[in-house]
């Protein structure tokens, strides 16, 4: 084996050790994971390469406002999906420096956001 790669295996079970311990922020982040997975699963069956212009925005009052190249429908999926894996390493600092309620407050808001994107998808799939 390579080095990088045990060191990907060290680096895995060591974040694993610490956010085991507290079973409710590791669900957290992996019900956050799903609610983004749902999100690219469901963008998924729109994006698809095409030679014309795609509709990404529809609003009651003016119809279709914004549109584009299909690949800028895996932009809500995508931002989401940063946005997770940096209050991930938030979440995880917070935790080494016992600071349980600010990473259970940012995983918490985390899910809230990933919900909200995931509601968008569903917009942006179905309405236009």
């Amino acid at each position: 084996m390579r080095l990088q790669d045990i060191y990907f295996v060290k680096l895995t079970i060591y974040i694993y050790r610490n956010f085991i311990e507290k079973r409710l922020l590791l669900s957290l982040f992996l019900l956050a994971l799903l609610f983004n997975v749902l999100s690219l699963i469901l963008v998924s069956f729109k994006g698809r390469p095409e030679n014309f212009l795609i509709p990404l925005h529809y609003s009651a009052a003016g119809g279709i406002d914004k549109i584009g190249p299909w690949f800028y429908i895996y932009e809500i999926p995508l931002a989401g999906f940063l946005i997770l894996v940096i209050n991930f390493f938030i979440a995880f600092n917070l935790r080494k420096s016992n600071d349980l309620k600010g990473a259970y407050i940012l995983a918490g808001a985390t899910i809230f956001l990933e919900i909200f994107f995931l509601l968008g998808s569903l917009f942006l799939v179905f309405r236009t």
